[in-house]
């Protein structure tokens, strides 16, 4: 009976552990997106949207690579939407383009993405969203913080993750290693009684 109660006592303290990691890793890491979007899918609408994704890309890249943290970058983007949508707004009308610009931090949900070798799991994000005219045309998006727009802006677009694939191409995580060794060690345990 002792060894029973004694194996109990462990068994939960692991389990215990393994909430613990579980918890750790649901949380998942703080990214903040760009997201841009064209007034339509006409080919001066979609220029008009990547030399506003180029602008505010410049304008951002030496601040948010100096960033120390997820809440720093937010900070400044958020301090600093008027300046950009300004700053926008007149770079497009200086090309004759009279569309509005919206800027705005936004809450959006965005599909797992692969950037290089950083997988993006899919989730809510903060975004900073910039709207040309209506923005029913494409979209364009990338991470801000940490600085993955910056490394190359000619592969920062992003690769969707086939979610059949997804799974296999994700090593274990820590709970789920944890999960099996767990069940097999209470079936050796049983077992052996």
């Amino acid at each position: 009976m002792r060894k029973k109660l004694f194996i109990l006592a462990c068994l939960s303290a692991i389990l215990a552990f393994g909430l613990a990691v579980m918890d750790t890793e649901r949380q998942e890491p703080p990214y903040l997106r760009l997201h841009v979007l064209a007034h339509s899918d006409e080919t001066r609408d979609q220029e008009r949207k990547l030399l506003v994704r180029d602008f505010i890309l410049e304008e951002l890249a030496e601040p948010l690579q100096k960033a120390n943290s997820h809440q720093a970058a937010l900070q400044y983007v958020y301090e600093h939407l008027d300046d950009l949508g300004v700053k926008a707004q007149a770079l497009l009308a200086e090309t004759g383009y009279q569309k509005p610009v919206r800027v705005q931090m936004v809450v959006e949900k965005y599909p797992a993405m692969q950037y290089r070798d950083k997988l993006i799991p899919e989730g809510e994000y903060w975004s900073l969203k910039v709207t040309v005219g209506e923005g029913n045309g494409h979209n364009w998006w990338c991470v801000l913080y940490p600085p993955f727009c910056f490394l190359d802006i000619s592969s920062a677009e992003a690769i969707p993750v086939k979610s059949g694939n997804q799974e296999k191409s994700e090593p274990l995580s820590m709970w789920q290693k944890f999960k099996n060794g767990y069940r097999q060690e209470i079936k050796k345990i049983w077992l052996a009684q």
